[in-house]
């Protein structure tokens, strides 16, 4: 329900980001605000250059499941 579009510069470091959030699902229905928050968190971690998680409870976890950091993160 969100995605972080990175730019970084010849040495690899992040110039800008632009992060989108879904502000409805495919079917129409609006997410909830917490989802849309912990979305939001989770985009903006990767914003700055954080990666997926392994860890399944992690707010960084690719299928994020966390509404905001947690011990993982």
């Amino acid at each position: 329900a969100g995605v972080t579009h990175l730019r970084s510069d010849t040495g690899g470091a992040i110039v800008s980001a632009q992060v989108l959030i879904a502000e409805e699902t495919p079917r129409g229905e609006p997410y909830s605000a917490s989802d849309q928050s912990a979305t939001l968190l989770h985009e903006l971690g990767h914003a700055l250059g954080i990666p997926h998680s392994d860890h399944p409870f992690a707010l960084m976890s690719a299928r994020n499941v966390a509404v905001s950091l947690t011990p993982h993160d």
